[in-house]
């Protein structure tokens, strides 16, 4: 309770104030106070109107953050008070920042980084969509008494490799942990206190060795990675649980429409849980004209459509859609949605503007909640997730079947035993990744050796392969080496998924 004459604290049953001397009466308790410098509070205003202090307590943590990783825009958002809420990053307090880097360099020598919406006016004025004027990962080019060099920190980080900046080269997981450090320091300032960790939504087509490298970048910069989830899957995740009232049945087609990229995935909802059935993605090239990126992205569209049917196995599974949405910076280009129509027989929901972002962001923050166990009236919806890519497991060049096939809701778990194939005490094992079936796209995802410590194995023993994926989209691989009554004389088991080290490193 506080003095309606100058808003200082009251203790219980005070009938005078302390400060002031003011009497006590019951108008003191229907008015708030700031805090911090005792102006008067509008009713339900978060922040003070005078000096900008928090109004209300702070929800207890522990807080993970849901961040959305895709293109060269990235956007925070975190579950707080029983729904996701948009963190502001950049100083128009937009949720919404390019993920660029901007270097100077004077002399042979880096000295100046920067980030975000500012340093993207100051190169191309009131132009805020990096692909009309970035020709490439990354471009140098000279100003005066120096040169710049601007990087597209995630299609660097997604290509791999280093930039040579002035005399010195940095990788693609420095760069991208000098980017990231500035979103865990935001992030830290809106909250109040640090992140208990985070949840990255990437795009459809990140293999493992790709979120391997993202995940290495998180730990440099300070973040505990929760989990590494498809970016369409998070979308469907925020999208559904905003749009869908309580207890509605619905089955859904959500289509994104990136400036490079078309992807689509059909969600079921009923009850409290939201499942994903099937997803699939097109990646279209990026530097072209708009009219050019028009017809690719309709193409795309077309082709995405009937990856879902293929996916399906239901030539008509249109016909079960309850509805039809779609979103994306380029899902309002002209004739888009029209095509859309007349190949799902439904008219499209336009997810308007930037709820693109928000969306994937609001469900990897959902996805944080269900992490921090947060117990709120609003029950958070179950999620069902499914794999965006096949697996493949090869023990001595021999070679196991697809263990883990894509739209696998998981947490799940496939075996397999190769006969024969240990002839030596060394095992050779590789995963192998791929978003076909036929394994025509596949590359290797992780390579391990591994000493069985054994010395005889007559004709050769046989090897039980399994890959168990768990909720939190982590792949583990185990291979148990059996003689042959069945008896497990070695196992081996990793995580696919490299999550580095926790040592501490030096950021940019």
């Amino acid at each position: 309770m506080c003095c309606k004459n100058c808003g200082a604290s009251l203790g219980a049953g005070a009938k005078f104030c302390s400060q002031c001397g003011a009497p006590v009466n019951a108008g003191a308790e229907t008015k708030k106070y700031c805090r911090n410098c005792h102006s008067e509070l509008e009713p339900g205003a978060l922040f003070c109107p005078e000096c900008g202090y928090r109004a209300v307590e702070i929800e207890e943590g522990p807080f993970t953050i849901g961040m959305e990783i895709g293109g060269d825009r990235t956007c925070m958002a975190v579950y707080r008070g029983g729904t996701p809420e948009m963190i502001p990053v950049s100083r128009e307090q937009t949720p919404v920042t390019p993920a660029l880097a901007f270097v100077e360099t004077e002399d042979g020598v880096a000295v100046q980084w920067s980030y975000g919406w500012e340093a993207l006016r100051d190169d191309v004025g009131d132009k805020q969509d990096g692909h009309q004027f970035l020709p490439e990962v990354f471009h140098e080019y000279t100003v005066s008494g120096g040169s710049r060099t601007v990087i597209r920190i995630w299609a660097l980080l997604r290509k791999g490799g280093s930039v040579r900046i002035g005399r010195l080269t940095y990788t693609a997981e420095e760069i991208a942990a000098a980017y990231l450090k500035r979103q865990l320091q935001a992030a830290q300032s809106y909250l109040g206190r640090k992140p208990a960790g985070v949840v990255l939504a990437v795009p459809w087509d990140w293999l493992e060795p790709q979120k391997a490298a993202l995940r290495r970048a998180a730990i440099r910069a300070g973040w505990k990675v929760r989990q590494i989830a498809c970016g369409i899957s998070m979308l469907g995740y925020g999208a559904v649980s905003r749009n869908l009232q309580k207890g509605e049945e619905k089955e859904i087609l959500l289509c994104y429409l990136g400036p490079n990229c078309v992807e689509a995935g059909i969600f079921e909802a009923g009850g409290e849980i939201i499942e994903k059935k099937v997803s699939a993605g097109i990646r279209t090239v990026e530097r072209m004209s708009d009219d050019e990126r028009r017809m690719a992205q309709i193409k795309g569209l077309e082709m995405m459509v009937r990856e879902v049917q293929r996916e399906y196995g239901n030539p008509d599974i249109f016909k079960r859609i309850t509805e039809v949405w779609i979103s994306g910076e380029m899902a309002d280009t002209s004739g888009v949605k029209e095509r859309l129509q007349m190949l799902t027989g439904k008219a499209p929901v336009w997810l308007s503007g930037e709820a693109g972002h928000s969306y994937i962001a609001e469900g990897a923050a959902l996805k944080g909640g269900v992490f921090d166990g947060k117990k709120t009236a609003e029950i958070l919806p179950l999620f069902l997730d499914a794999v965006s890519s096949c697996y493949w497991v090869r023990v001595n060049g021999v070679e196991a079947g697809c263990l883990l096939n894509k739209n696998t809701t998981f947490p799940n778990a496939r075996f397999e035993i190769l006969e024969k194939c240990v002839k030596t005490r060394i095992l050779e094992i590789e995963v192998l990744q791929g978003f076909q079936l036929s394994g025509k796209d596949r590359i290797p995802a992780a390579k391990y050796q591994f000493d069985t410590g054994l010395s005889a194995f007559g004709e050769g023993m046989d090897a039980e392969v399994r890959l168990d994926m768990d909720t939190s989209g982590v792949c583990q691989v185990i291979v148990c080496v059996r003689d042959g009554y069945g008896k497990a004389l070695a196992e081996f088991r990793t995580e696919i998924t490299a999550k580095g080290g926790e040592d501490e490193y030096g950021v940019l």
